[in-house]
């Protein structure tokens, strides 16, 4: 469920302590990355930091071969079948024109946005789902990166500063330009004894939400878990955060006949992408501040997770 409040600044640190450690461990992560400096790379990205788009992405040969061989084929047939170039997901939805006026959007001024996680319907039984958590990233959606602040006030919560070394190994503490992941906390699976997890999460964005219903933005949503034995094991079902993956589902807040708010139905997809330990190197070099889930968004045919949604 997607409401409106009027903002608070900052966030009391009651909100603060729900959000899940380790997403800011590894916000801090993103962040160091940030500040090393890149060479200059190809497809979409300047030596000076410059940002790759959803078009040059899948013309990334880290990214494209991080898709199944199958997938691939069965893309590439299609494409040259119907004459065409490669088009990604955000294509298709550019062909449709969002209907929202922008008046409607002005009237969300000086409102912020509580975002509430209720729960999946029933999930495929899986022995590694054990106590789910949901990892929620706003990005624009024809780049992938999160998307910048609107000011310079912390919008998940109070610490939302990075912490940085120098050459000399000096270490200095600065502000961060964007709007961080951030995730509910886990449900424990084992306490009801069913596959649906039940959060009943709230959190508020210090945020203008006239800000956010850009037709630009969208908020996509990670089911994960964590699991200790694979950790042990090194096992390759973990991604590059050490997550055991789920499903995975997107909403654009300003849709394309009206704006997201209240209750919603996310429906949920398969994970397909799936780099290498190699193109996690590259990609996090080379993309900044894009989750690999967006790869996922971009990418032409989706596999749903038949009957599974997520509400909000």
């Amino acid at each position: 469920m997607v409401e409106h409040e009027r903002p608070r600044s900052p966030i009391t640190e009651h909100e603060q302590s729900q959000i899940h450690g380790r997403e800011l461990d590894e916000t801090n992560k993103l962040l160091n990355q940030n500040q090393l400096a890149s060479k200059p790379v190809s497809h979409g990205q300047s030596a000076g930091g410059g940002v790759g788009n959803h078009a040059t992405y899948l013309k990334d040969n880290f990214v494209w071969s991080s898709f199944p061989l199958g997938e691939r084929a069965g893309l590439g047939m299609k494409n040259f079948a119907l004459c065409r170039n490669q088009t990604t997901f955000v294509d298709y939805i550019d062909l449709s024109k969002p209907t929202v006026v922008q008046s409607e959007i002005d009237k969300l001024r000086d409102q912020a946005v509580r975002i509430n996680i209720l729960e999946t319907s029933q999930l495929e039984l899986d022995r590694y789902v054990i106590h789910p958590f949901v990892k929620m990233h706003i990005v624009d959606i024809h780049t992938g990166r999160y998307v910048s602040k609107s000011g310079t006030k912390c919008v998940v919560g109070l610490n939302e500063a990075m912490t940085v070394t120098t050459g000399h190994k000096n270490f200095a503490e600065s502000g961060i330009d964007f709007i961080p992941p951030f995730a509910t906390n886990c449900c424990d699976l084992r306490l009801e004894g069913i596959a649906r997890a039940r959060w009943n999460y709230s959190i508020v964005l210090n945020e203008e939400a006239s800000y956010l219903y850009d037709p630009k933005h969208i908020i996509l949503f990670e089911i994960l878990d964590f699991s200790k034995d694979l950790l042990k094991q090194n096992s390759n079902k973990l991604d590059s955060n050490h997550h055991y993956r789920i499903a995975w589902g997107y909403l654009r807040l300003a849709g394309l006949a009206k704006n997201h708010i209240g209750l919603s139905k996310i429906q949920l997809f398969k994970y397909k992408f799936d780099p290498s330990v190699t193109a996690v190197q590259n990609l996090q070099k080379n993309y900044k501040r894009v989750p690999f889930v967006y790869f996922d968004f971009i990418w032409p045919n989706k596999v749903e997770v038949l009957k599974n949604d997520l509400l909000i």
